[in-house]
C-alpha cells in the first residue's frame, strides 16, 4: 500500500511540475508577443526588433484569402504569395509618416520542450483604422533561455473589400497603462498601450504587477460559456501551507484582479490559495461590461454571479485544496452577488461581505442620489436614511428572498460613517432575518474604504477576518 500511494503521490509531483514549466514557458511566449506588438507601435529600435527573431531572414511570407484572393487574381493571375524579411518589413513602417499597430486575438500557444508555436487573428492597423487582418502563424525555438521566432506566415484580407468580422472583439496584450492619479478621476480607465489619457492630456503609465511575498501566481483564461476570464491563480510556494481558498468578488467599476489587491493582501496573510480575476468586460476579459442601473441589475448580477460560479467550480477540482474551505470575499457590489452565488452552490462555505448592502439594488441607488455618496452637497447618513424609509420605487435586484435562503457562514463589515450604501437600513433588514449564519462587524466611524473618518486610519480587515474564521471553526492558526 506504502509503494502505491508513493508512486500516485510522485506521479502527482510529476504532473504538477510538467504543468508549472508549460505555464512558464507560455508566459515567455506571451512576452515575445507583447515585444512584438510594441515593437511596431514604437517603431524605436531595429536593434531591440531584431532579437526576437533567430536571425534577420526567417521565414515571412503571406498569402491572400477570400474575396481579397480573387479581386487581386483578376488584377494579377501570376500572383503566387509575398516574401520579405522581419527587418524590411521594420524599415519600411518606419519611412512613413503613420501610426502602426497589430491586435492579436484568440492567441493559441503550443510548446513541445525547445519548439513552440503560436496562432491567432490578427489585424494590422493604420492611424486607428484597419488595413488588413487574417491568421497568422508562427514557430519558435528556445536557444540558451530565450524564445526566438523562427518563422511568421500570415494570410490576407483587405478590409476594403471584406469587413473584419473579430476586429471588434477583445485584443490581446500583456502590458497596461493607466493615467496617474489626477483630479479629473481618469486612473480608473485602462489602456492597451502607452500615449496620453484622452480626457486629461498626462502620459500614461505602465501599471506594474504586484508580488507577493512566499505566494506564485499563475494567469489563464477561464471559460464560462462564451466568455473568457482573465484569471489570476495566487497559492503559496509551500502548498502544505494552504489553509484554504477565496475567490474576490467585484464592486461596481470595470475591475482587473490587479485592482483586487486589497482582498489578495489579506488572503496571502490568512495563507489561503486566491483566485481574482478581471471582471467580464474589464482588463483581459471578454464579454461586455455593463454599468450599473436598477432596472438592469437583476441580469447583471445573474451573469456575475456566474463567473464567481465558474472560479469556484475549477477551485474544486484542484488536488491542493482537497477538504479545504473555499470561500467568497468582496465589497460593495459584490455584496449582493456573492449570496446570489452561494444560492446556486452548496460548495461555498463562508462568504465574507465588506461593505455590502442587505436591501435592494433600488434602495442603495435611491439613498446613494440623497447622500451623492457623501459629497459636501448631499445629505447626512442619517437624513438620507429617514427619506429612504419612504421609498417606493423600482426595487430592481431584491437579495431578501435569497439571504433568507441560504445557510453559508456569512461575515457582514459594515462602517458606520458609510455614505454609498444605507448601513442602517441594511442592519434593520438582517435584524429582520433573524438568520444564525450571520455575523455583523461594526467599523465605528468606518466609510466605505473602511477608514475610521475621525482618526484617518484603515481598519485592519485582516485581524478582524481571520478573528471570524477561527471562531466559526474553519481555519485554525
Amino acid at each position: 500500500m506504502y509503494k502505491r500511494n508513493q508512486f500516485i503521490y510522485n506521479v502527482y509531483c510529476l504532473g504538477l511540475l510538467l504543468s508549472l514549466n508549460l505555464q512558464a514557458q507560455h508566459e515567455d511566449i506571451e512576452r515575445v508577443i507583447e515585444d512584438f506588438r510594441l515593437g511596431i507601435i514604437h517603431l524605436e529600435s531595429e536593434q531591440q526588433w531584431s532579437r526576437l527573431f533567430l536571425h534577420d531572414s526567417i521565414t515571412w511570407a503571406m498569402i491572400r484569402e477570400g474575396k481579397t484572393e480573387i479581386d487581386h487574381y483578376e488584377k494579377d493571375p501570376h500572383w503566387k504569395f509575398f516574401s520579405s524579411d522581419p527587418i524590411s518589413f521594420f524599415r519600411f513602417l518606419k519611412a512613413k509618416n503613420s501610426e502602426f499597430e497589430e491586435k492579436f486575438y484568440d492567441v493559441s500557444i503550443s510548446s513541445s520542450g525547445q519548439f513552440s508555436t503560436v496562432d491567432f487573428l490578427y489585424s494590422f492597423n493604420s492611424n486607428g483604422q484597419v488595413l488588413n487582418w487574417g491568421k497568422e502563424y508562427w514557430s519558435l525555438l528556445k536557444v540558451k533561455e530565450d524564445w526566438k521566432i523562427t518563422s511568421v506566415t500570415w494570410t490576407e484580407n483587405s478590409s476594403d473589400i471584406e469587413k473584419c468580422t473579430f476586429c471588434d472583439t477583445k485584443s490581446f496584450y500583456l502590458d497596461r497603462y493607466r493615467c496617474p492619479p489626477c483630479p479629473f478621476d481618469c486612473d480608473d480607465h485602462f489602456y492597451d498601450k502607452p500615449g496620453e489619457c484622452p480626457v486629461c492630456q498626462m502620459s500614461l503609465i505602465k501599471v506594474v504587477d504586484r508580488a507577493y511575498e512566499g505566494y506564485d501566481r499563475a494567469n489563464f483564461f477561464l471559460q464560462n460559456g462564451d466568455v473568457q476570464l482573465y484569471t489570476a491563480y495566487y497559492t503559496p510556494k509551500d502548498l502544505d501551507k494552504i489553509s484554504g481558498a477565496l475567490i474576490i468578488g467585484h464592486g461596481s467599476a470595470p475591475t482587473t484582479y490587479e485592482d483586487l489587491s486589497f482582498y489578495i493582501k489579506i488572503g496571502t496573510q490568512l495563507n489561503m490559495a486566491i483566485l481574482a480575476f478581471d471582471k467580464r468586460g474589464a482588463g483581459l476579459s471578454s464579454g461586455e461590461y455593463e454599468n450599473f442601473t436598477v432596472e438592469g441589475s437583476e441580469a447583471w448580477f445573474d451573469l456575475l454571479s456566474e463567473d464567481l460560479l465558474a472560479g469556484l467550480n475549477w477551485l474544486k477540482n484542484r488536488a491542493e485544496l482537497k477538504k479545504k474551505p473555499i470561500g467568497l470575499i468582496g465589497g460593495s457590489q459584490a455584496g449582493w452577488i456573492m449570496p446570489l452565488a452561494a444560492s446556486k452552490s452548496d460548495a461555498v462555505d463562508f462568504i465574507i461581505i465588506g461593505e455590502g448592502a442587505a436591501v435592494s439594488a433600488g434602495e442603495e441607488d435611491y439613498f446613494s442620489i440623497q447622500t451623492e455618496d457623501g459629497t459636501a452637497t448631499g445629505k447626512s447618513i442619517q437624513e438620507a436614511d429617514e427619506i429612504l424609509k419612504g421609498f417606493n420605487g423600482n426595487k430592481g435586484f431584491d437579495p431578501h428572498q435569497i439571504l433568507k435562503k441560504i445557510n453559508t457562514l456569512t461575515l457582514w463589515i459594515f462602517g458606520t460613517n458609510d455614505p454609498v450604501i444605507p448601513v442602517d437600513a441594511s442592519l434593520r433588514a438582517l435584524e429582520k432575518m433573524n438568520s444564525s449564519n450571520f455575523d455583523i462587524e461594526i467599523l465605528e466611524n468606518g466609510d466605505h474604504s473602511f477608514v475610521n473618518t475621525v482618526t484617518g486610519e484603515r481598519y485592519d480587515l485582516y485581524k478582524i477576518v481571520r478573528s471570524w474564521l477561527e471562531k466559526i471553526g474553519l481555519l485554525k492558526f
